[in-house]
């Protein structure tokens, strides 16, 4: 239903959800599959907040696939990231992440997906 209104924030977010079911389920084929396609969608959209959470979830899939020092990289990329939003104020009418990205964004470039 998603992909049929070629809405990509709205594809890559179920993407990612199948992803983290077929790690858990010990599909790793469906997972790479459902979490690449999630990541390149997300790409094109303004939420850099889902791209961290595909990258942390890509993460949970190396660990499961016994890629213990890939697994570590995309943690700490992605750490930071999900620490300092998850301490941003929420403010009466502002978004905190979009506040919070904009600062970050001025710092340092995004991490290469």
């Amino acid at each position: 239903m998603c992909r049929r209104r070629n809405n990509p924030a709205e594809t890559a977010w179920p993407l990612t959800c199948l992803g983290e079911i077929a790690t858990r389920r010990g599909d790793f084929a469906a997972a790479h599959a459902a979490l690449d396609e999630a990541q390149r969608l997300g790409r094109y959209t303004d939420s850099y907040w889902r791209v961290m959470i595909v990258r942390a979830d890509l993460g949970d899939l190396a660990l499961a696939e016994g890629q213990p020092e890939q697994a570590l990289r995309y943690y700490r990329e992605t750490l930071p990231v999900l620490l300092q939003a998850a301490s941003s104020p929420i403010r009466k009418g502002r978004c905190a992440w979009r506040g919070w990205r904009k600062r970050w964004a001025s710092t340092r470039s995004p991490p290469p997906c």
